[in-house]
């Protein structure tokens, strides 16, 4: 599915957006950017990384994805006494 809540597949819809949104800028103003277009798809492929990991950075400090209980060391104890790992898992 493509669209589904609570999946474990959030980034996706931002991904989604993101690419669509691109694609219709890009379409709408070819004519006026000529041979630029590919410095946009540039910028957002070097940007991509840092913004993803300035996301993931805050879903770790908000403890946002309370995964899996664990006795790893880099697992977070969170409100219910568990130690779980901070990622979505199944």
């Amino acid at each position: 599915m493509l669209v589904a809540s609570g999946e474990g597949l959030s980034s996706f819809g931002g991904f989604l957006g993101a690419v669509v949104g691109a694609a219709l800028f890009l379409r709408r103003h070819r004519a006026r950017l000529g041979g630029r277009a590919w410095r946009y798809v540039d910028a957002i492929a070097h940007a991509l990384p840092f913004g993803w990991t300035v996301g993931r950075f805050g879903s770790f400090l908000a403890f946002d994805h309370p995964g899996k209980v664990t006795t790893f060391f880099l697992g977070q104890q969170y409100t219910d006494g568990f130690i779980r790992h901070n990622l979505p898992s199944r």
